[in-house]
C-alpha cells in the first residue's frame, strides 16, 4: 500500500521531496523517450519492439545523465507514476 506525501511531511522536508520528485520526473521523461525511440526504430527497421531491451537502454541513458542535464522545473500538473511520490492534494 502506498501513502501520499502529507502536507506536514512536505513542509518539514521540502528540499528532499522536491529533489525526489524532480528526479522521478526526469526518470519518467527518459523512460518515455526510450519507449518512443524503440517504437520509431522498430517501424523503421521493420522489427518488433520486443527486440530491444528498453530497461538496458534506460539504465545506460540514466547512468550517463547528470543533474545538470535534468529538465527543470517540473511542469505544472505533472503527477508522478510512483504513488509514493504523490503530494497530499494529488490523490
Amino acid at each position: 500500500m502506498y501513502m501520499a506525501i502529507t502536507e506536514t511531511q512536505y513542509k518539514d522536508m521540502k528540499p528532499y521531496w522536491d529533489f525526489q520528485r524532480l528526479q522521478e520526473y526526469n526518470k519518467e521523461m527518459i523512460k518515455d523517450k526510450v519507449t518512443q525511440m524503440i517504437k520509431m526504430l522498430s517501424e523503421k527497421l521493420e522489427c518488433k519492439e520486443d527486440d530491444f531491451d528498453d530497461q538496458a537502454i534506460f539504465d545506460t541513458l540514466w547512468s550517463e545523465t547528470t543533474q545538470e542535464d535534468w529538465l527543470q522545473p517540473i511542469p505544472f500538473g505533472w503527477r508522478p507514476k510512483d504513488p509514493n511520490l504523490l503530494l497530499w492534494y494529488e490523490i
